[in-house]
């Protein structure tokens, strides 16, 4: 996979939030994975949902007072956890000092989303974090795509002069 790719965890009560982190991750390069925009009928909904956050480089999730309380959100978070995923967290005021289970202890985006211009801007940042990474492992990857070719034309170049002195 190349460039960055965030599931977004989230209750549909959400939805309205949802969009917009999607839309902000968008303009930074970072392609927002949201399962409800991914329909594969007749497909297991939980192993899309696992292979979209095993795909993805990061989960943002929104704790607020509905994310507390899905389920599926809190599965989401366990899986990730589970696969070594950077889970960034946005917290709303009404949940800050609820225990955040898995995520008890993690540093979270305090994110008021009445007032989200200081929990904006940190997401935004770890947005372009998350995107300049991205960037940085795709250029090494191409370097060592481009290494591997160069070393086997070397050789194949080597292979046709050495064969080319048994002629001689």
């Amino acid at each position: 996979m190349t460039g960055c790719q965030v599931f977004i965890s989230h209750s549909s009560a959400d939805r309205r939030w949802v969009e917009w982190i999607a839309v902000q991750a968008q303009a930074l390069g970072v392609v927002p994975y949201l399962a409800e925009h991914d329909p594969k009928p007749g497909t297991s909904l939980s192993e899309k949902v696992r292979e979209a956050i095993r795909q993805s480089d990061a989960m943002i999730v929104l704790l607020t007072t509905s994310g507390m309380d899905s389920p599926y959100v809190h599965q989401e978070i366990g899986v990730a956890v589970e696969q070594g995923k950077l889970v960034v967290p946005l917290v709303h005021p009404a949940v800050q000092n609820r225990s955040l289970a898995m995520l008890d202890g993690k540093e979270y985006i305090l994110f008021d989303f009445d007032d989200p211009r200081d929990g904006s801007s940190s997401l935004i940042l770890k947005l372009q974090e998350l995107a300049s990474a991205a960037a940085a492992r795709d250029t090494r990857q191409q370097l060592r795509e481009n290494l591997e070719v160069a070393f086997a034309l070397a050789a194949m170049m080597a292979l046709i002069y050495l064969a080319s002195q048994g002629d001689a």
